[in-house]
C-alpha cells in the first residue's frame, strides 16, 4: 500500500481516531466538559 490514494485513507483514519482519542479524553476528565 503505497499509492497516494493509500496514504490518504491511513492518514485520514489517524486523524480521526486522533481526533475521537482526544474528544474522549476531554469528555472523560473531571476538568473537561460539564454534561451535568
Amino acid at each position: 500500500p503505497f499509492d497516494p490514494a493509500s496514504w490518504m485513507l491511513v492518514g485520514i483514519v489517524a486523524i480521526h481516531a486522533a481526533t475521537f482519542m482526544i474528544f474522549l479524553f476531554e469528555w472523560l476528565s473531571p476538568a473537561g466538559f460539564n454534561m451535568k
